[in-house]
């Protein structure tokens, strides 16, 4: 028994070896692999860097933090950057700093590359790059890393990791710090290629001009979408699974923020615009023969079921929140 095992581990550990040769891969060595150089990813590689640990970071991107140079979609942070808080003691301070890394350079802070409470998007950016310049950390640019997977290496277990050039890396501890940043698509929904995505949709507001607009979703991101166009949209609907949960409520911060809110006021104060409670895995989209877009309920047996009181809307536009990638 123990003959064959061994067998076929010799076997495994030769058709890696193959592969390499037959490929001309590039094999580089490490003892931590990060994928992602977002905040998660620099923060790590800080802490690794200061123990004298051989690390790397992959980012398949040009620069540090790229998922901030398209979200949010509006440009401006929930995060606070309280740059006064009448105290000098810097952990206190750094409760009202959520979005600076921890370092020994007490002037890399975010508070000093913005004044604003929410600062601009591109603000963070900006600070995340100087942090990954500032403390060199050993980061990859323009590597994507299209599969990992576990291999033997000298009676080892190691994790293999190819990017897009088929260059190798093997290391003993892999850290994927990519965070949610997939688009969550909801599947088996019929039209649902009808709507359009939060990640593609149009930021300029004249574009929504006199237009009717359902929003799919209810967390910060759609009331993010539904505050951006309010003011000139037509009216607009928002369906989400349960009750708009409010962060000054439930004192979760991921919960929807009172900046956001407006369209609340509107709902409340009944000046066209609506929240409904709704769960889109119970409905389907279907277009009528003057180019709207209609939601409609589904029946027992999964058919639509068209309701003639329902004119449709001009758009509708997804904004379900992010899942992690897992394809790699």
């Amino acid at each position: 028994m123990k003959k064959n095992i061994l067998l076929t581990l010799s076997i495994l550990v030769l058709l890696e070896l193959l592969s390499m040769i037959q490929a001309q891969i590039t094999l580089k060595l490490y003892k931590y692999c990060i994928v992602g150089s977002g905040p998660g990813g620099l923060q790590m590689a800080y802490f690794l860097k200061k123990a004298n640990r051989k690390y790397i970071v992959f980012e398949k991107n040009k620069i540090s933090g790229s998922f901030f140079t398209h979200y949010p979609r509006h440009r401006q942070l929930l995060s606070v950057n309280k740059k006064f808080t009448g105290a000098k003691n810097a952990e206190f301070n750094l409760r009202h700093d959520w979005n600076s890394l921890l370092s020994d350079n007490a002037s890399l802070i975010m508070p000093n590359y913005s004044d604003k409470y929410y600062p601009h998007a591109d603000e963070l950016v900006r600070y995340l790059n100087d942090y990954a310049n500032q403390f060199k950390l050993n980061i990859q640019y323009d590597t994507n890393i299209v599969r990992i997977s576990r291999v033997h290496y000298k009676k080892k277990i190691k994790f293999k990791m190819m990017d897009q050039r088929n260059t190798l890396t093997l290391c003993d501890v892999a850290i994927v710090s990519t965070g949610l940043s997939v688009p969550y698509i909801p599947p088996n929904i019929t039209g649902i290629d009808l709507t359009e995505g939060y990640e593609s949709i149009s930021t300029n507001a004249s574009d929504y001009e006199g237009q009717s607009v359902l929003i799919l979703g209810q967390g910060n991101s759609a009331f993010e979408t539904a505050q951006a166009i309010s003011s000139t949209c037509n009216f607009l609907h928002m369906h989400g699974r349960g009750g708009v949960r409010l962060a000054t409520s439930t004192h979760y911060i991921g919960d929807v923020r009172a900046v956001n809110s407006k369209v609340i006021d509107s709902y409340q104060l009944k000046t066209l615009d609506g929240l409904n409670e709704q769960d889109i895995r119970k409905m389907g989209f279907v277009k009528t023969p003057d180019n709207r877009i209609k939601d409609c309920p589904k029946t027992s047996k999964g058919d639509l079921e068209d309701d003639i009181r329902n004119s449709g809307y001009d758009r509708v536009i997804r904004c379900l929140g992010f899942q992690v990638l897992l394809k790699i």
